[in-house]
């Protein structure tokens, strides 16, 4: 059809993770995975303002290990897009990523809608319905699933609004407010002190902030922070405020492009991601970094041909419910189309 422009990508990722679980016995428990992912994102041109797009995965974590010939098909974004000169709407399931903060607190989909508008300085505005996601890379026969970590359980209501500047400008800044309330309340074993929080009567709010300079084209520094609150736990219960707040900081040098064989790019970072601040971090998405972390970590992008490009990164820290060890290789090899 005329009016629907297809691309893509067949990936495949290679990760292994060791958490340290028993630090007097100096025992590790670790495991890795390998996935292939084929991927189709199609924008179909309903006329001069208005799109509509949608995102469809197929394909299974460890299939390449087992050498079984069975896949899983995913639509995960189907919305549409209208863009009216400095405003643009969307409206479906579509991708949300804070802008203020760089992704630190959330880089997930949500059903509803979100308006954009303004030119070098834009106001974003949304509002919807988010489902939980497992904050653990392994969980089904993987490593220590007594300690998987949930921000939410089951579908939360969001509203969300952020103020940010154009990111291609060198000084970049953004401010922003998210509430994520569930009807059934929470429940969470966060605290690090064998109790749940319980806060059927209010949501959780987190503001997030953030700060980026870029010194030359290629090099570039940014730092974002987050802080949660309206948590109100159980008679008795304190929350630890290292769950309360997030914090990240990154020295970025230049970056891989798929249309320029042999562009590459590095990174450094240190990241501090608690448990009740962040949704679901674009760090968990795109690195071995999980939520309820910190810890430092390094990367490294290259383009050996056009459209393949190819990651690597190590991440080595803590976490913070436990103070137990972790490190981890997320490794990535793309073919774009």
């Amino acid at each position: 059809v005329d009016e629907v422009a297809w691309k893509g990508r067949i990936r495949y990722r290679y990760i292994r993770r060791m958490e340290e679980r028993s630090p007097a016995a100096h025992h590790d428990e670790s495991r890795n995975t390998n996935q292939v992912l084929f991927r189709l994102e199609p924008t179909a041109r309903i006329h001069a303002h208005w799109a509509g797009k949608a995102r469809i995965d197929y394909g299974r974590p460890d299939t390449m290990h087992t050498g079984a010939n069975v896949t899983n098909a995913k639509v995960d974004r189907l919305y549409v897009e209208g863009d009216y000169s400095s405003t643009r709407i969307t409206l479906g399931l579509f991708p949300l990523a804070t802008k203020a903060d760089y992704g630190m607190v959330s880089d997930i989909s949500m059903a509803g809608g979100q308006v954009v508008f303004g030119r070098e300085v834009k106001v974003a505005i949304a509002a919807g319905r988010i489902h939980d996601r497992d904050n653990r890379l392994f969980t089904a026969d993987g490593i220590n699933p007594s300690a998987m970590r949930r921000f939410l359980d089951g579908t939360a209501n969001y509203q969300g609004i952020e103020v940010y500047n154009d990111r291609t400008q060198t000084f970049t800044w953004g401010i922003g407010f998210q509430r994520v309330t569930q009807a059934d309340g929470w429940d969470t074993t966060l605290l690090g002190t064998g109790h749940s929080i319980k806060n059927p009567n209010g949501p959780i709010r987190i503001w997030n902030v953030g700060l980026g300079y870029r010194f030359h084209s290629a090099l570039s520094l940014t730092g974002a922070y987050a802080m949660a609150t309206g948590i109100d736990p159980l008679p008795g219960n304190t929350v630890d405020g290292k769950h309360k707040h997030a914090y990240a900081f990154a020295l970025n040098y230049k970056g891989a492009k798929a249309n320029q064989r042999g562009s590459w790019g590095a990174f450094l970072a240190y990241r501090h991601l608690g448990g009740l601040s962040t949704l679901y971090s674009t760090h968990q998405v795109f690195g071995p970094m999980q939520g309820g972390e910190k810890g430092w970590e390094i990367g490294m992008s290259w383009t050996p041909l056009k459209n393949v490009v190819g990651k690597v990164q190590y991440y080595q820290g803590k976490e913070l419910i436990s103070d137990h060890s972790v490190k981890a290789l997320w490794t990535e090899l793309g073919f774009l189309f």
